[in-house]
């Protein structure tokens, strides 16, 4: 089944008249409107899911007591909207200039998703945060908080979960492929996070950016490389806990399916079904050909991780990490060490 011609997630899933309430919206925001516009309801406000390149609006709509609802926005001028733009599409050009004009969906999302990694550090923007509060006169002024929005990752090259995803969306919806970013639990951060859902060549799968960066966090905060365990995956290859649920509106209904074939290992050949000591050689062989710093495989089941591990470490003198989703990784350097980065900002060894 081919993907929407749209990139807009949620505006595809909409009848003629939801679309036309959709738009309402986004025309407010975009116009910087005080409250929602006459015609539209408070539940057409998920139409904002669509749209990270909003990102001088701020939260939810507010309920002012009088049944009229009230857009918020960061504190922030005309004039530095327009500054932060510029900024914003100096780093999205540069991006997508290099992206593969010729190749598939799947090609350019993983362009975006390794560049993106590469690119954007884990930080919250603390100083904005401290802006938001009531002013000298008594109006609550929302500051900004920039890691929340594509800003900080795309201007600043920082951000928290909900930045690398709606960068993410923002970058692929520019190159013409349908994306939303969505927010649930997640075992490994042990509370909320954000990732993404797109259509790549016909297929739904999931990519997590922020995951991406793996036990490879080095001394200057730059992954030692790009751990692919979070591109193309789908919500069987979590079944053990590493997403607990979706908390999304139920306005937006989640693709009934969600494919394998996006899936980088299986695409790429890295993936083990079941244990095959020549296998697993000629995997290392390919690795140290392709002077990859790092040999990462994805196995089937937990019984041929633990054979593939064993392996890897008996046979060829590998120190193998266990990541998610069935995957091992293993330096092939010497020197290079994985290491990531603990809850509380510590360093941690797998």
């Amino acid at each position: 089944m081919p993907c929407p011609t749209s990139p807009y997630y949620r505006r595809n899933r909409l009848d003629a008249d939801a679309q036309a309430r959709y738009d309402l919206v986004i025309d407010a925001v975009r116009e910087h409107a005080e409250r929602l516009p006459s015609g539209a309801h408070p539940e057409d406000w998920t139409a904002v899911a669509d749209h990270p390149e909003l990102f001088w609006m701020a939260g939810p709509l507010m309920d002012d007591g009088s049944g009229a609802w009230k857009i918020q926005y960061y504190d922030l001028s005309p004039q530095e909207i327009a500054r932060e733009q510029r900024r914003i599409d100096r780093t999205a050009e540069m991006i997508l200039d290099l992206a593969p004009a010729g190749g598939s969906d799947w090609d350019k999302a993983l362009y975006v998703y390794e560049a993106l990694v590469r690119l954007v550090r884990y930080e919250e923007d603390a100083a904005g945060i401290a802006l938001a509060g009531s002013d000298a006169s008594g109006v609550w002024r929302n500051g900004r908080d920039f890691s929340r929005t594509i800003y900080g990752p795309l201007a600043e090259h920082w951000g928290v979960c909900v930045g690398y995803a709606m960068a993410m969306q923002y970058l692929l919806q520019l190159l013409g492929i349908e994306c939303l970013h969505v927010q649930g639990k997640s075992a490994e951060r042990g509370g909320g996070h954000a990732w993404n859902i797109a259509c790549l060549d016909g297929e739904y799968c999931l990519i997590d950016a922020t995951f991406g960066r793996g036990w490879s966090v080095g001394a200057d905060d730059r992954p030692v490389y790009v751990a692919h365990d979070w591109f193309g995956f789908s919500p069987d290859d979590y079944a053990g806990g590493a997403y607990s649920y979706y908390e999304t509106p139920p306005t937006i209904p989640l693709p009934a399916r969600f494919s394998t074939a996006c899936d980088w290992f299986r695409r790429t050949g890295w993936f083990v079904e079941e244990f095959n000591p020549a296998q697993v050689d000629a995997l290392v062989e390919r690795a140290r050909a392709e002077r990859l710093t790092v040999l990462e495989v994805k196995c089937a089941s937990d019984a041929a991780c633990d054979a593939v591990r064993r392996h890897l470490e008996g046979q060829h003198g590998l120190v193998v990490f266990p990541h998610r989703l069935h995957v091992l990784a293993a330096p092939l350097l010497s020197g290079v060490q994985l290491v990531g980065i603990g809850p509380d900002g510590e360093v941690v060894v797998p």
